[in-house]
């Protein structure tokens, strides 16, 4: 059994059966505070995002989404227009929000502390020089503990707020890959951004939603983990590891064939990134991590054994 203290990305984040219990706050009204149970299942049911203003549904959600977008302070791009989040509600599953006015300068996205455990290995294919690629069951434990402002040009990181402390956990299957080169002396930003653009490359290779995938980086390991939002799994990672080269070629594809010169949503970025200041991901790099990736992967040996799920 192997854990390790990561930092993620993913929409797939809201595991929990709540019980909620109703508590005043100093001024007297009353104000919901979430109970999440040892057991962690579900997601949590649907929520809305209204219009504070006009009473309009902005928006309807699964509760992980919820989890990771709907917090008081946050800023989110919808149907072009940024609107800033100014009350949750966790009974009613609902949340309200207001557009920002003038230029739309900066979003927010989750800080999340999380830990993975390696319960089960059971697939792994290993390379030249330390490359690996590796298949099994995770344990994932997560918590956001506040927000940061980013730059929407670029992404990186304006200023941070702080939450109150919400966790979760979810147990599913999960493939990792990593090559001890990674680029730079902190292999955080190659790592980040083939963890951006490979959790989109496996939506596509696995025919579904991004959201239905969640990404984590151990920079101490040198190591991306791509694991299924789902408790037990639903079959993304561990067709990703059976596509290996396939997936590789993807990521490689979405860094090197956008245009933009410095990383964009198209390819290395991510809005839903918990990556600390420091920390964004580097397109130069990941490339470079992208392009080892896809030659290491092309160079393991083809033994069925190595390879066997189980």
């Amino acid at each position: 059994m192997c854990r390790a203290s990561v930092a993620l990305c993913g929409e797939g984040m809201l595991f929990a059966d709540r019980a909620l219990r109703r508590q005043p706050t100093p001024a007297g009204r009353e104000r919901c505070v979430e109970d999440v149970r040892a057991s962690m299942r579900g997601s949590g049911g649907e929520w809305d995002l209204w219009d504070a203003d006009t009473g309009e549904r902005l928006e309807r959600m699964d509760g992980k989404s919820a989890w990771l977008r709907l917090y008081e302070g946050a800023v989110q791009l919808i149907d072009g227009r940024a609107w800033l989040t100014i009350e949750v509600d966790p009974f009613l599953r609902r949340a309200f929000a207001e557009p920002v006015m003038g230029d739309f300068a900066a979003y927010t996205s989750p800080i999340v502390e999380s830990e993975i455990t390696i319960v089960r290995e059971r697939a792994r294919a290993d390379g030249d020089g330390g490359a690996l690629w590796g298949f099994g069951d995770i344990e994932i434990r997560l918590t956001r503990t506040g927000f940061y402002k980013r730059s929407q040009r670029d992404g990186s990181v304006l200023s941070s707020e702080t939450l109150p402390e919400s966790e979760r956990a979810l147990r599913t299957t999960a493939l990792w890959c990593g090559a001890p080169e990674a680029p730079g002396r902190d292999p955080a930003p190659a790592l980040h951004a083939v963890e951006h653009a490979g959790m989109n490359a496996l939506a596509m290779l696995a025919m579904t939603d991004p959201r239905d995938i969640g990404g984590a980086v151990d920079a101490a390991e040198r190591l991306v983990y791509f694991y299924d939002a789902v408790e037990g799994g639903a079959g993304v990672a561990e067709r990703g590891f059976v596509s290996r080269a396939d997936f590789a070629a993807r990521i490689e594809e979405i860094i090197s064939g956008c245009g933009c010169a410095a990383g964009c949503p198209r390819c290395v970025q991510s809005d839903r990134c918990s990556a600390r200041g420091g920390d964004e991901p580097s397109k130069p790099a990941g490339m470079l991590l992208a392009r080892q990736l896809v030659r290491t992967v092309a160079a393991m040996s083809e033994d069925p054994l190595a390879f066997r799920l189980g």
